[in-house]
């Protein structure tokens, strides 16, 4: 009976929920202000470790940033590494800028497309929670850089 209970307890407290989550995003940053409030949900489907996501739209009044995170309540063992491989340190190869980040204990990378002008961060904690920042039409990363940098994490 303890042993039940302990683990139940466990389970609670093991993950962040909602307010815990949409707490971890960033203050206005670089022009670019929170727009609304974070969206969340929750999934537990047959087959897929349950989940719960958050996201936040950014705007600087011409462009939008979405931050989104997912959190894997239980962990999901698919989860190997977020931020593609080291052939990307050349930014003239594939026509993409590639740079490694770590923000707190989040470590992943931040892609810049220069024909597409799309700018995304991806960055993992462990096998737990995985943040994605994701900005069309930007100039250069500065701006989803920032924000990553931004994060409470």
């Amino acid at each position: 009976m303890k042993k039940l209970l302990f683990t139940t307890i466990s389970m609670i407290l093991s993950h962040l929920g909602f307010a815990q989550l949409s707490n971890k995003f960033p203050p206005e940053t670089m022009g670019y202000k929170p727009v609304g409030k974070a969206d969340c949900n929750s999934l537990n489907m047959a087959g897929v470790p349950p989940m719960n996501t958050c996201s936040q739209k950014y705007s600087n009044q011409k462009l939008t940033i979405t931050i989104t995170l997912t959190e894997y309540t239980k962990g999901n063992p698919t989860i190997v590494s977020v931020g593609g491989n080291d052939q990307g340190d050349d930014p003239s190869v594939g026509g993409y800028f590639y740079e490694k980040i770590i923000v707190g204990r989040a470590k992943g990378s931040i892609t810049f497309m220069k024909n597409t002008k799309i700018a995304t961060a991806s960055m993992a904690i462990d096998d737990k929670i995985i943040i994605d920042i994701n900005g069309a039409n930007q100039p250069n990363i500065d701006a989803v850089k920032a924000l990553a940098k931004a994060m409470k994490l």
